[in-house]
């Protein structure tokens, strides 16, 4: 005699499908994640080097309106700790200028450099 019982439901997922979805779901989240923490650090970088610009350029307006084209080196104050700068001025050959250079670093060797001229005399 046949057996009056029906097959089994198909509804529902088999283990093997949940595991596969899961691992599909598991490194789209590391994507995003690596995504996300890659930008966090690009937007870091970008506001040091932002900082260091706005910095670097009131040291060398105080430099060159002080009058004291000697090289120097020192660090910034607070708030800006992590920031150090270098001024150095050579003479231009034959012509009465002098080249200034102020670097500002920070972090592990990051840099600006803002270069300019003024007179020697």
């Amino acid at each position: 005699m046949p057996s009056s019982e029906s097959p089994p439901s198909s509804s529902g997922f088999t283990l093997i499908e949940a595991l596969i979805s899961l691992a599909i779901l598991s490194g789209v989240v590391v994507a995003v994640l690596v995504s996300i923490n890659y930008h966090i650090v690009a937007g870091d970088r970008i506001n040091k080097t932002v900082v260091a610009s706005l910095i670097a350029r009131e040291r060398f307006e105080e430099i060159v309106l002080a009058g004291d084209m000697k090289p120097a080196k020192g660090e910034y104050a607070p708030p800006f700790s992590g920031f150090r700068w270098s001024f150095n001025a050579e003479d231009v050959p034959r012509m009465q200028l002098k080249k200034l250079s102020l670097i500002t670093t920070w972090g592990n060797g990051e840099a600006i450099v803002l270069e300019g001229f003024a007179s020697s005399e």
